[in-house]
């Protein structure tokens, strides 16, 4: 549908970083909302953990809740997400043992 082609258009002339600083200035939305806007706009969870780093400069752990809570993610997916975003592993564990109650 025609829709589906707009939201790859978008998505592919534009990354996910600069939609994200451009409706932060622009809209002044919070991390959140972009966030969901990228997930539909359909960037991967490795684009959106980056932007929510470098954009809204989130925490591992406010990553890991909200890609669980909100993104409905997997653990295993949320995890790749925050290595790629540049997170040590000791953060990671720190992260999912406060999020998932588990790696303490």
């Amino acid at each position: 549908p025609l829709r589906r082609q707009r939201q790859m258009c978008i998505r592919d002339s534009f990354g996910a970083e600069a939609i994200a600083t451009a409706l932060q200035t622009v809209y002044g939305l919070a991390g959140g909302a972009v966030a969901e806007i990228l997930d539909t706009l359909g960037f991967g969870a490795e684009a959106i953990a980056n932007v929510l780093v470098d954009v809204f400069g989130w925490s591992a752990e406010q990553i890991a809740g909200f890609m669980d809570d909100v993104l409905g993610l997997g653990q295993s997916v949320i995890e790749g997400a925050l290595e790629a975003a540049g997170f040590a592993a000791d953060v990671i564990e720190d992260a999912f043992c406060a999020v998932f109650g588990f790696l303490c």
